[in-house]
């Protein structure tokens, strides 16, 4: 059902003309009048949709792509996890468990980085001796053959 037909309108009418057009079909086939009610809730249906913009767009975007289950309203913002941690409150807002919740992820923080230094600290220690080993060698083999 092409609900501009119904109103005997084009696509690109303006409000004022659907509004225009809606009043002068409304007192047409108004059942108090006389005509018939399943006309007026089609012109009714009509005219609710094609006045509201947001409605009116997404009947158009329907009518060019009928084969699409998309219409182009705001989607619904995704819900939060619930284990992600709080970020909003102040920390003398928490509860007992997010407080401890709160200490044991700064624990495993700080035990991570503790980690990471000390095996970027043994790391080099590593390099430099074999380094200087090298150093140590090379010297060695240039004193050896100078005096050959």
């Amino acid at each position: 059902m092409n609900y501009y037909h119904i109103l005997g309108l084009s696509q690109n009418a303006t409000p004022g003309e659907i509004k225009k057009k809606f009043r002068q079909l409304a007192k047409q086939h108004h059942p108090d009048k006389g005509g018939n009610d399943l006309y007026f809730q089609k012109i009714n249906e009509a005219y609710q949709t094609l006045s509201d913009h947001k409605k009116r767009a997404n009947y158009d975007f329907m009518m060019k792509n009928p084969r699409s289950f998309y219409t182009p309203q705001k989607q619904k913002k995704k819900q939060k996890d619930p284990q992600e941690p709080i970020r909003a409150k102040r920390y003398d807002e928490f509860t007992e468990k997010e407080k401890e919740d709160w200490k044991k992820r700064q624990e495993q923080y700080y035990r991570r980085s503790d980690k990471k230094f000390f095996n970027s600290f043994v790391i080099t220690i590593i390099i430099l001796v074999i380094v200087i080993s090298i150093c140590a060698y090379v010297d060695y083999t240039i004193n050896t053959y100078k005096y050959q």
